[in-house]
């Protein structure tokens, strides 16, 4: 069985301190264990530099989210009708060294149809950066 929560918010009451998110974390963790389901937990990411890889600490929300977190994926756009899919944690098997690129695609249902494995640096935005590469 399989559960999406779209936003810690949702679930947790009150503000998301790293206390709440830790315990919330603990209890879906104790329910997966318990009833054998697969929870999803989505977070969003903070703006950020497109130009640049995704990294754990572009998601929004307390650090104890992704440090209880048994796998940590990354959606990130490329265009309006492509993104690609990272793995930034995983603690069954080794992180890959590629991303996989998707195009969004809503022949008779909204859907992602793979395109490739690449380097994530392949699909990052070009020239977005406002800083000189000496200063970078």
């Amino acid at each position: 069985m399989l559960f999406i929560l779209d936003s810690i918010t949702v679930a947790a009451t009150g503000s998301v301190t790293a206390r709440v998110a830790k315990e919330l974390m603990k209890r879906l963790k104790l329910i997966c264990g318990r009833y054998n389901v697969t929870v999803i937990t989505l977070m969003h990411t903070r703006k950020r530099d497109k130009s640049k890889p995704i990294e754990m600490q572009d998601l929004a929300g307390s650090a104890k989210l992704t440090d209880l977190a048994d796998n940590v994926l990354a959606i990130a756009k490329c265009n309006a009708t492509e993104v690609y899919v990272k793995v930034l944690k995983s603690r069954s098997n080794a992180i890959p060294d590629k991303v996989r690129h998707f195009e969004i695609r809503s022949d008779g249902y909204l859907h992602l149809e793979f395109i490739r494995e690449c380097e994530e640096e392949d699909l990052l935005a070009q020239g977005k950066s406002k800083l000189t590469p000496e200063v970078e």
